[in-house]
């Protein structure tokens, strides 16, 4: 393997690992194994105990989300050319776990209109994590239709969107136009 910045293909860099990087490399194997034995006992039991629950199917779409990272992730530690590709897939699936969850909660209310009258008086708290925690003086809105509208059109905007530049992403990088350890604007742009 050279250290010229070009990311190597998976027959020139597996055969060329020490063995404490193989051992390591198992463990992470073993974990994605036990994460997929994890998921298949979640259905199994989906299946045979929870078979009424109506949001049963959006429950499964979410709880995928472990088994469909640890897994592209995996994939790309072992080819890691592969890297353009696992972002677009995992942005996908995320983006529209990440939907489904808004809609799961909406649902849970009973419809949108039986949310609103349970939560009419509620202030939503601004100052949340990761950036906004910095700034408790932000103001605490109330619940309104509208402004439940917009937090939904927002999610909505994630979901179609983060698929979209993960796509032009992986393009570019294909094309040799994006790398992904480029720190300039670029990569600014697709690390939403």
């Amino acid at each position: 393997m050279s250290c010229n910045g070009d990311i190597p293909y998976s027959h020139d860099y597996l055969p060329t690992l020490p063995v404490a990087y193989q051992v390591v490399f198992g463990f992470a194997g073993a974990a994605v194994l036990a994460i997929l034995g994890i998921y298949i006992e979640e259905m199994v039991f989906f299946f045979r105990r929870l078979y009424n629950w109506k949001p049963k199917d959006k429950a499964k779409w979410i709880l995928g989300i472990y088994p469909i990272l640890s897994v592209t992730a995996f994939v790309t530690l072992l080819i890691p050319r592969a890297a353009a590709l696992r972002e677009l897939v995992s942005s996908i699936y995320l983006s529209f776990c990440v939907y489904i969850f808004v809609t799961m909660m909406v649902g849970h209310y009973g419809g949108a209109k039986k949310m609103m009258n349970r939560l009419q008086n509620t202030q939503i708290k601004m100052a949340t994590l990761p950036f906004c925690c910095c700034c408790p003086c932000l103001p605490r809105p109330a619940l309104t239709s509208r402004k439940l509208f917009v937090l939904e059109t927002l999610v909505f905007q994630y979901a179609v969107l983060r698929p979209v530049l993960g796509y032009v992403q992986a393009a570019l990088y294909a094309d040799g136009k994006f790398a992904q350890n480029n720190t300039g604007t670029m990569s600014i742009q697709f690390s939403l």
